[in-house]
């Protein structure tokens, strides 16, 4: 088997070409909603951590 060798050079020579001529995925932002439900989330697990020392 044969494995390639990832750096950091290649993947933004292959990002910055992909810019170039157009072809990177468009994104689209979460919802208001999502994010809210998010960040409740996440001080959630703060919380609980701050109670489990």
């Amino acid at each position: 088997m044969f494995f390639q060798t990832k750096t950091d050079l290649k993947d933004a020579f292959i990002l910055a070409d992909m810019a170039r001529f157009g072809r990177l995925p468009q994104s689209e932002l979460a919802s208001e909603t999502v994010m809210k439900l998010q960040t409740l989330s996440r001080h959630r697990l703060i919380l609980l951590e701050v109670l489990a020392i």
